[in-house]
């Protein structure tokens, strides 16, 4: 188990992306439009990793990819070499932000687009322990970025030694975390909610210790350890 410090303030995430994105695309051989056909046609095994790197897609399937990103979606009358290679539900990293794929027919046309992704399907969870020698009743309030509570709880009462757990919420953002103890305790704290591309979550722990509140982010691994997509299609090939 890896644990790190709370981050003090972070940046919120891209804006969601719709249509088509500005500024430069990466670098790529195939100069495909939303009306080209990638060169290549060989077979993929699905990769079930935690997520694919752009970087790490084979030349015909970037084709499909670019010309989804540069016009808004791909349209393919032939097989979708992107839904092929890729397990539904996995996320696309390219230029540090992670997307989710969607593909849509009508008919023996094939649409593939991609949407940011701003929520996990799960929700991130709160730890509350008690590492002091007393009961203590303690109340946790969290709040997004638009100042709204997404989370009020009150009157949780834990014996020395216990732990009480909150899911929070799945979307990714800047939360501002409250705690209050009914001894007067009070303290707060920003909870940034991030994808990692490695698949880890994290769990935000708040320990009260008599008068002292410490937050603390602990992160688990994922369950999923196969091999990268580049390595499963190499082993395909």
């Amino acid at each position: 188990m890896k644990r790190r410090a709370v981050l003090a303030a972070v940046g919120a995430l891209p804006v969601a992306v719709s249509g088509c994105l500005s500024g430069d695309t990466p670098e790529n051989d195939s100069s495909s439009g939303a009306g080209d056909e990638p060169s290549s046609r060989r077979e993929y095994d699905t990769c079930e990793a935690v997520a694919v790197e752009y970087d790490e897609l084979p030349d015909p399937i970037t084709a499909e990819v670019d010309a989804a990103f540069d016009d808004g979606s791909y349209e393919t009358s032939e097989s979708l070499l992107y839904e092929e290679a890729v397990d539904n539900g996995m996320p696309l990293w390219r230029e540090g932000t992670p997307y989710h794929h969607r593909v849509d027919r009508d008919g023996e046309t094939a649409e593939l687009s991609f949407t940011e992704w701003s929520a996990y399907a799960s929700s991130e969870t709160l730890e509350l322990h008690n590492e002091g020698g007393d009961t203590v009743s303690a109340s946790v309030t969290v709040t997004n970025e638009a100042t709204e509570t997404i989370l009020e709880t009150g009157g949780i009462s834990l014996s020395p030694g216990d732990v009480h757990t909150e899911p929070v919420t799945s979307e990714f953002g800047r939360y501002e975390v409250d705690i209050a103890a009914e001894n007067g305790t009070e303290a707060s704290d920003v909870w940034v909610i991030e994808p990692d591309p490695s698949g880890a979550r994290e769990t935000l722990e708040v320990t009260i210790t008599g008068q002292a509140v410490d937050f603390e982010l602990v992160e688990e691994p994922p369950e999923n350890d196969a091999p990268s997509c580049a390595e499963q299609w190499n082993g395909s090939a």
